[in-house]
């Protein structure tokens, strides 16, 4: 694991439709309220500890050097850092993260713990 960020891009797209009166956005999914949107709920207001997110992680091969990650993690936070890239992300209402190696690989340990949870209790089948 190299470093991620994470995103609400389908709160983006539908962002201008919603500005502009032609749809009413009810709640958004992540777990805190969205930029975008301030004055929309989060889910979590009305389901405590519902949320979710898409999110984007630079991942690099297994016995990588601890070097080159390093290297890695520091030019893709500098990349996240420069002005363009920081108001592109800002639009799709991404939030740059610059998350360690190791707390992306936590986030990736949570994230499969949980979505293994919620397909067990929902009795989710391959089809």
């Amino acid at each position: 694991m190299v470093a991620s960020t994470s995103c609400s891009t389908i709160l983006a797209a539908r962002y201008s439709l919603s500005a502009n009166g032609e749809v009413k956005a009810l709640a958004v999914a992540s777990a805190k309220p969205e930029p975008l949107l301030p004055d929309v709920p989060t889910i979590a207001q009305t389901l405590p500890g519902f949320s979710t997110s898409s999110w984007v992680a630079l991942v690099a091969p297994p016995k990588t050097p601890a070097s080159l990650v390093q290297w890695l993690r520091e030019e893709f936070a500098d990349a996240l850092r420069q002005p363009q890239i920081e108001k592109t992300l800002a639009d799709l209402a991404c939030e740059p993260g610059g998350w360690t190696p190791q707390a992306t690989a936590a986030f990736f340990r949570d994230e499969s713990e949980r979505w293994k949870s919620v397909i067990r209790e929902a009795k989710i089948t391959l089809q």
